[in-house]
């Protein structure tokens, strides 16, 4: 199973059951929300892909430098999908010269892709070094994504590592 397939589906899920319980405590949202939101979480094209793989790369690079662990599960996510010569050289000029943060942030359309971002950047990462903590903190805030969302992504991806 790729680690695409497998970050869309902890998301779906994560963000699923963070939304049912915001349904539950608010129960002006409607269960059709929650479908829309989950068919535009399944409907990534090509270039939310990409959007993910510079995620990474951003994520990656937040302690200074992309060290060999982070490059290969970049590089694997690469491998997995289907990109063609001119995706695959910008996602390695991009590797050269990592996006900002808020660059980053503006590339998300809803809170199903915000999340999946801030996802991708965790999964890349051990945030084990306080620039890493910082990044993932700032990411989460300029992503707009409530605390108790981002506790059961940091949840999803403690059960993938």
């Amino acid at each position: 199973m790729g680690l695409v397939l497998i970050g869309m589906v902890l998301v779906l899920l994560a963000f699923a059951f963070w939304l049912r319980e915001r349904l539950v405590a608010r129960p002006r949202l409607s269960a059709a929300s929650l479908a829309i939101g989950t068919i535009a979480a399944l409907a990534l094209g090509k270039p939310f892909e990409i959007a993910l793989i510079m995620a990474m790369i951003t994520a990656a690079n937040a302690d200074g430098h992309i060290g060999p662990e982070e490059q290969r599960t970049i590089f694997d996510h690469v491998g997995q999908l289907s990109l063609d010569a001119e995706d695959k050289a910008f996602v390695f000029d991009t590797l050269g010269n990592p996006p900002t943060l808020q660059d980053i942030a503006s590339l998300a359309s809803g809170p199903e892709q915000a999340a999946e971002i801030y996802l991708a950047s965790r999964l890349v990462i051990d945030p084990d070094h306080p620039a890493e903590v910082a990044y993932l903190e700032a990411l989460a805030s300029r992503l707009s994504l409530p605390s108790d969302l981002v506790a059961h992504l940091e949840s999803q991806a403690a059960q993938v590592a």
